[in-house]
C-alpha cells in the first residue's frame, strides 16, 4: 500500500486500487483456476505452482511497482485514465494466482460429499489467520526493519523513510520551516503558526495538495 501510494501521490487512490485489484483478482482467481482444479489429476501440484506464482509475482511486482513512477506518469499525459491499469495489474495478477491456492488445496483434500463444508471451513480459517498475522506484521515490524523493498528481499539496516515528501520552507521561518501566515518571523512567530502544506512528489515532479 505505502508503495502503490508512491507511484500515484494520492493515498485514498491507492487503498482504492489496492483493495480493487486484490479482491478482483481473487475473485476471478477462484472462479477460473478453480475450475481447473477440478479437472487436473493432481491437484496438490497445481496448488505447489500457484504458491510459486504468487511467490515470483509478488517481488517482480514488488520491483516493478518501485520503478513504475515515471512510465505511470507518462501513461497518464498519453492515454489518459487508461494509465491507471498500470498499478492495477501490477497488484492484481499475484492475486489472480493467489485466488487459486484454496480451491487447488481443497481439491487435493478428496473431501466427501459429507466433509466439504467442514474441510473448507478448516482451511478458509487458516488461510484468514495467516492473512492477518502477515497484515499486521507488515507494518508494524518488516517495513519499519527493513523497508518496502529490502524487507521482500533481504534483511538489512533500516533505510531512510521516504516518499512522505517534504515540508517546504520559508526564508522568514522559524525551526522546522514554520512561517507567519502575517508576514511576521521568526522563533516566537513559528511557535504560534502552524505548518506550511507538506508537498508531494511523484516522479520527480512536486505539486502542492488541494
Amino acid at each position: 500500500m505505502r508503495q502503490l501510494g508512491r507511484v500515484v501521490g494520492v493515498e485514498i487512490h491507492a487503498v482504492s486500487i489496492a483493495l480493487s485489484a486484490f479482491f478482483g483478482g481473487l475473485a476471478l482467481g477462484g472462479a477460473s483456476l478453480g475450475r481447473l482444479a477440478d479437472r487436473v489429476l493432481r491437484p496438490v501440484r497445481l496448488y505447489a505452482w500457484l504458491e510459486a506464482g504468487v511467490a515470483a509475482l509478488g517481488v517482480l511486482s514488488t520491483l516493478a511497482l518501485a520503478r513504475s513512477a515515471p512510465l505511470f506518469v507518462a501513461l497518464q499525459d498519453t492515454v489518459g485514465p487508461l494509465a491507471w491499469a498500470l498499478p492495477f495489474s501490477l497488484v492484481g495478477l499475484p492475486a489472480f494466482l493467489m485466488g487459486g491456492t484454496l480451491p487447488a488445496l481443497l481439491r487435493s483434500l478428496h473431501p466427501g460429499a459429507d466433509t466439504v463444508a467442514p474441510a473448507t471451513g478448516v482451511l478458509y480459517a487458516a488461510n484468514t489467520a495467516g492473512a492477518v498475522v502477515g497484515t499486521l506484521a507488515t507494518p508494524f515490524l518488516l517495513v519499519p526493519a527493513f523497508g518496502i523493498e529490502h524487507g521482500l528481499l533481504r534483511g538489512g539496516p533500516r533505510p531512510r523513510r521516504r516518499g512522505r515528501g517534504t515540508r517546504s520552507r520559508s526564508p522568514r521561518g522559524g525551526p522546522g520551516g514554520r512561517a507567519c501566515v502575517d508576514g511576521g518571523s521568526g522563533t516566537g512567530c513559528a511557535s504560534r503558526c502552524p505548518p506550511r502544506p507538506r508537498l508531494y512528489a511523484v516522479a520527480g515532479i512536486r505539486t502542492s495538495p488541494v
